[in-house]
């Protein structure tokens, strides 16, 4: 594979192992994958068990499987499926709401979850199929007592056409979605446009924009440190939320930098967290 060189991030092949899957449903590692760092090549030495095998950066995340998803979810009480608009190549911007508002209650809280602005970040809407999986289960006692406070606003793909066309970090436009949040245009950007005409309709008291990281293996939390807005209410805001979710998930790891200590820790799944 000798073109690694023009990858975006070539340093990520160093110390990674392929995924490679007989059935595309169970992926799994192959250990002899090598870098070499002065020719630029990525080697993948594997005997396969069986005649056909698919190999993958990351696990991927088929648009079949996301159309499954959405449309599956749809199919319980308490969750609407919305299609927000439609991306630069017709596809469709799915959102699905879980909860509501209840007659004579107060307004609950708006919670909003984007994944995949970065299509070829898989791992994010792998994540999201577990947590509209659990948020479906109104059985679940943590569900039962966050949809009584919160109403849930996720959206598995937030592009879909980089995701379909084999992307890594754009959409049809060659638009990188994680950065037109402030100045967005609905003629090369219509995901991020569609999505903050919803967050307008329906406010937002927290969200989350899930990502995966190219290199480090690890779970951690790019925090709001550097905005315009940072200062003692959205630190204390973030700090709180980082010390519940140590206390919830043993994966979850503080990094120094966002508790405002020197220097940075490694992580994997990225979590940005907007307040």
């Amino acid at each position: 594979m000798p073109t690694t060189c023009q990858a975006s991030y070539p340093s990520a092949w160093d110390g990674y192992q392929a995924c490679a899957s007989y059935d595309g449903l169970d992926w799994f590692r192959i250990p002899s994958t090598t870098f070499n760092q002065e020719t630029g090549v990525l080697s993948i030495s594997h005997t396969p068990d069986h005649d056909v095998v698919h190999y993958a950066y990351f696990a991927p995340y088929p648009m079949q499987r996301h159309e499954q998803l959405v449309h599956s979810m749809q199919m319980h009480s308490h969750i609407k499926l919305q299609v927000l608009g439609q991306t630069i190549d017709g596809r469709n911007m799915d959102m699905l709401q879980v909860g509501e508002d209840e007659a004579d209650q107060p307004r609950k809280k708006r919670v909003w979850l984007a994944a995949r602005q970065h299509p070829g970040e898989t791992q994010a809407e792998w994540f999201m199929e577990g947590l509209l999986n659990r948020l479906a289960d109104t059985h679940d006692p943590v569900t039962k007592a966050a949809l009584k406070s919160c109403v849930f606003f996720c959206i598995p793909n937030m592009c879909p056409d980089g995701s379909a066309r084999g992307h890594l970090r754009t959409n049809a436009a060659g638009v990188n979605l994680n950065r037109v949040w402030k100045v967005n245009d609905p003629q090369t950007s219509p995901e991020v446009y569609y999505t903050l005409q919803a967050m307008a309709a329906e406010g937002v008291d927290f969200m989350l924009d899930v990502h995966g990281d190219e290199e480090l293996p690890y779970c951690f939390v790019a925090g709001l440190d550097g905005i315009p807005a940072w200062g003692p209410r959205l630190q204390g805001l973030q700090s709180a939320f980082c010390t519940s979710f140590t206390q919830h998930s043993p994966d979850f790891q503080a990094s120094p930098s966002i508790l405002g200590l020197a220097s940075s820790t490694p992580h994997q799944v990225t979590w940005k967290l907007h307040v």
